[in-house]
């Protein structure tokens, strides 16, 4: 935490010392280049509406990015003014361009294609163009080794151009957006994409894309993006020039810091110092972590294994001391013979038990199963059941016994011993309990390491930009893992606003990755937040219709979180409006449903982190309220995952 503030306070200070004030140079035109320009003016150019952080138009049609910055200070410059002319796309543009529509297009690379129409001022930007792949891509040092790899990019780029000239051995696909480019690579439909480094940069932190990476670099390949001009206007490419000589590089630098944050020009020592500093803090923190997550569950399995080692001890113990008595009863299923034992095991006295039926002390859940297995004169060996003492309580017994057969086959008799399993049922009941405390426990302590990943980048990134805004994330990540591996407490209940206060953690993080792709509305009634539930319930839930739901899909969506009473039951729904939950899933909780007295993680094995998740919730309130989770598919679209509980608050201390 120290070293996080120590390096957010040393990056602020630089940047601050960096900061100077803007240069307003006037231009020394001739008279022959003011009347031209009046002649001119407005001047009409085309733009791509579509390339952040470059430039884009909204739906209003309103011009921002960094060339709509670099247009507003050359108009300030040479008292002239652009008029915008709209298009649908870039390929449009072009068009636009060639037909004599607009004189001047906005940044661009020069290319022997465009060199037919157009001539080029002095670059405004130069900016390498990258290999953008996912975060498990191999590094690409020479494309030409890429055979049958799918590079995405979006229609009409001098890229395109290029690559189709240099790489024959690439497959190159088109998209209409620059988004869509991205979203192909992220969701494994293309093997990668070359940008700008700046378009890369700021896609990947503004959409949360954080699992996407530089993965190599193309010599020769760096943008010198210039203002392209309608070939016969000579005279207004000199001017341009000169406009843009006239721009300092403090003003190249604001305008470049207001679109894309990271991309700060500061001298090679100071740079060293800096990435130092957050190399050392980030470094620390995710140490911290990981030291946190292995001795927490180090910490965890260890008191458990040394309680299944006492209990197993202690089992075997006390199975030789184990109580045992003999019995016999006739083919009605009548007493005729009790050993004595049966008083230490039952409280009963021995001939008290004789001329009554057995069926008036065994526990009438195992009554039918006994019955019939008796008729069918089948042998008896580790029958479990449960018999009634004389002081009227229930005990177990195992019971080993086999039919006597008259000469025809027929059953006279059943002749057998039945054992005291009481403390030893008990003892397997702890065992089954610790040994699910451990897998329920292992399994959430599965905490994705892409999810460390993205909150610690975020964190690094809001440290040259917001210190106060990366202080408070890293206390939000604190407080998620903490309560996270709260193992120890996993059988005490919570309140609804303690478990709120770990969602509203989490979605801090989340939203700082997925910003406006990331909506939740809370819909819970303020006399709810006392009712008392299990912990990590609600909070996976959400994890789960985020990660598995909203952003499968490129605009990403909404949760809803709803608690409500009705009767004398709490009954809390997740709803998500993504892409709907999987059969697999469905049907592994079915399963559980089924079988859920005897349920291990063992048998329903899930096979994704949505699984997970899933399958130890539903686990859980199964052995504790014998009702699982409700999942459905959104007839328009998403998941609805829901529980209830029995009506439970916590009472005032006031």
């Amino acid at each position: 935490m120290i070293l996080v503030v120590v390096a957010a306070a040393a990056i602020t200070t630089l940047m601050i010392l960096l900061v100077q004030m803007k240069s307003e140079q006037p231009l020394n035109l001739s008279q022959e280049e003011t009347e031209y320009l009046q002649s001119i003016s407005p001047i009409k150019i085309a733009v791509d509406p579509d390339w952040e952080p470059f430039e884009r138009l909204n739906d209003k049609g309103e011009y921002s990015g960094i060339a709509a910055d670099y247009f507003k200070l050359i108009e300030k410059r040479l008292h002239v003014r652009f008029e915008l002319v709209p298009t649908s796309d870039w390929s449009q543009s072009l068009q636009y361009s060639q037909d004599g529509k607009v004189m001047l297009l906005s940044l661009l690379n020069k290319t022997p294609e465009r060199e037919k129409w157009l001539i080029f001022s002095d670059p405004l930007i130069v900016d390498d163009n990258v290999i953008i792949g996912r975060y498990d891509s191999a590094f690409v040092r020479d494309l030409h080794n890429e055979v049958n790899k799918t590079v995405v990019l979006p229609a009409g780029t001098s890229v395109e151009e290029r690559l189709r000239t240099d790489y024959p051995n690439l497959s190159i696909v088109l998209t209409e957006t620059e988004a869509e480019a991205f979203d192909m690579v992220l969701t494994g439909q293309a093997d990668f994409t070359i940008r700008s480094l700046i378009v890369a940069e700021y896609n990947i932190r503004g959409q949360g894309w954080f699992d996407l990476k530089v993965i190599g670099k193309i010599e020769g390949y760096s943008n010198y993006l210039s203002i392209g001009i309608a070939k016969n206007q000579v005279m207004l490419q000199s001017i341009l020039d000169k406009a843009i000589l006239s721009i300092t590089e403090q003003e190249k630098t604001d305008i470049l810091n207001r679109h894309v944050p990271l991309k700060v020009e500061i001298t090679n020592s100071n740079r060293v110092v800096i990435i130092c500093l957050i190399a050392t803090a980030v470094g620390a923190v995710i140490l911290l972590i990981v030291g946190f997550i292995q001795s927490s569950r180090a910490r965890y399995l260890a008191i458990h294994n040394r309680k299944i080692q006492e209990i197993t001890e202690r089992y075997e113990a006390l199975s030789e001391l184990s109580g045992t008595y003999f019995w016999q009863v006739d083919r009605g299923g009548v007493y005729s013979y009790v050993s004595h034992e049966v008083c230490k095991v039952l409280g009963f006295e021995g001939n008290s038990l004789l001329g009554k039926h057995y069926g008036d002390y065994i526990d009438a859940d195992d009554m039918q199963r006994y019955e019939k297995t008796m008729e069918n004169a089948e042998i008896l060996t580790n029958y479990e059941i449960r018999h009634r003492k004389k002081d009227g309580t229930l005990l177990w017994l195992k019971v080993d016994a086999m039919p006597v057969l008259a000469a025809d086959g027929t059953v006279l008799a059943y002749r057998g011993s039945s054992t005291d399993i009481e403390q030893r049922k008990h003892l397997e009941s702890n065992l089954i309990k610790a040994k699910n405390e451990i897998e329920l426990a292992y399994y959430q302590a599965q905490i994705g390491p892409h999810f460390l990943y993205n909150a610690m980048s975020a964190i690094a990134l809001y440290c040259t930009t917001e210190p106060k805004k990366a202080s408070s994330l890293i206390v939000d990540l604190s407080f998620f893992l903490r309560k996270s591996y709260d193992f120890k407490n996993m059988d005490y209940m919570v309140t609804l606003e303690q478990e709120l206060e770990l969602v509203k953690a989490y979605i801090n993080i989340e939203k700082v990755r997925f910003q406006d792709r990331l909506q939740v509305i809370y819909e819970i009634p303020e006399e709810l937040y006392q009712q008392l539930i299990p912990p990590l319930i609600l909070q996976p839930l959400i994890e789960n219709a985020i990660n598995h739901g909203l952003m499968k899909r490129i605009e990403g969506g909404t949760v809803v979180i709803c608690a409500a009473q009705t009767g004398n039951m709490f009954q809390c729904e997740v709803r998500d409006d993504g892409v709907g939950i999987g059969e697999t899933q469905i049907q592994i909780l079915k399963d559980m449903n089924e079988t859920f007295t005897t349920i291990t993680m063992e048998k329903t094995e899930p096979t994704s982190r949505r699984g997970v998740g899933l399958v130890n919730i539903h686990a859980r309130l199964l052995r504790r309220y014998h009702k699982g989770l409700t999942i459905a598919r959104n007839e328009a679209g998403g998941t609805t995952v829901s529980f209830s509980l029995p009506e439970s608050r916590k009472e005032s201390t006031i």
